[in-house]
């Protein structure tokens, strides 16, 4: 049983109740830091972490090591995070699944994603594109709907994977316009577009990667355009309200990290996203960076967590 630990959860920290393990922060960090991803290398949220690594080396003075822990949807990664010493020398790069989906769609987890983590940044989020055919003839939300309408069987996307953040986003897009969608799972964004210009299915939500452009984007699941796809509406922009999603990349540690390692983690963070050559590399890989406070991204948190619960129930997905 570990000592000297206390719980934050996404709200407790919105409301600004940090918590200290008890161990001396001042000269953190005094030996190299462990970043757990919790997936295969290779994918988005691999790269963003290697990208960041060398950032905080740079700007902490110690090695920043990735350490790659995939499986059961990013869970053993974070679990294993989770029963880390609260030192600020294990840290987890977390995503949509770790943080928010798993604990909706898994009968049960290793860990709890609401009190085993203090949050510490938000890296990135990168919104959803709606992609189609270039010989089809739909052109926004709107026309997408019409099709899915007019068509005698239902409409079908691809998605990354059972429980992703896309196939809940499909999931959603059906329910509020009323139309009746089939989810067709892929492995990855890039089998998706592949699918979607061989015909097999009638639209995709992957991830923003450079081959979308060889589709047809038809809308980004965001509240405002990204830079990377310019000229692509967003969802609202398309005749289609309320359909915002993305997929985020961010740090956490075990609860009870001492605030002044979580304060400069975060600052570190902030300062690599605001910095004029990581945003060009970003905008390279298709990813956004979001800056924001320790606390802000306890509040994130919670309103994602809110807005998929919901969506997460009506879909009735279990993963065993």
């Amino acid at each position: 049983m570990r000592t000297n630990r206390c719980t934050v959860g996404a709200a407790a920290l919105a409301a600004g109740l940090l918590c200290g393990s008890g161990a001396s922060a001042q000269d953190w960090p005094t030996r190299p830091v462990t970043m757990i991803v919790p997936y295969a290398p290779g994918g988005n949220i691999d790269q963003a972490a290697r990208l960041f690594a060398r950032e905080l080396s740079e700007k902490l003075g110690q090695q920043f090591i990735i350490e790659s822990k995939g499986g059961a949807g990013g869970s053993i990664g974070a679990s294993q995070v989770a029963k880390s010493k609260p030192d600020g020398y294990t840290l987890l790069v977390t995503a949509n699944g770790p943080s928010v989906l798993n604990k909706m769609l898994y009968a049960s987890l290793p860990y709890d994603p609401d009190t085993d983590f203090t949050p510490i940044s938000l890296i990135s989020d990168v919104p959803q594109v709606f992609i189609v055919n270039p010989k089809s003839p739909v052109g926004d939300l709107k026309g997408l709907v019409a099709l899915a309408k007019e068509k005698k069987d239902a409409l079908t996307i691809g998605h990354p994977g059972v429980g992703s953040g896309a196939h809940l986003t499909a999931i959603w897009f059906a329910n509020l316009t009323g139309i009746n969608v089939i989810p067709v799972a892929y492995r990855g964004a890039l089998p998706i577009v592949t699918a979607v210009l061989g015909g097999e299915i009638d639209a995709g939500l992957p991830a923003y990667i450079p081959q979308v452009h060889s589709a047809k984007a038809i809308a980004v699941t965001s509240a405002e355009r990204v830079d990377f796809l310019q000229g692509v509406p967003t969802a609202s922009e398309g005749g289609v309200a309320n359909v915002s999603s993305g997929t985020f990349t961010a740090l956490a540690a075990p609860a009870g990290t001492p605030p002044e390692i979580v304060r400069q983690l975060n600052e570190a963070i902030n300062a690599g996203l605001n910095s004029p050559e990581l945003g060009a590399t970003f905008a390279k890989l298709g990813v956004g960076g979001r800056p924001l406070s320790p606390e802000e991204f306890g509040a994130f948190l919670v309103r994602e967590n809110q807005k998929w619960s919901a969506v997460a129930r009506a879909a009735n997905i279990r993963i065993e």
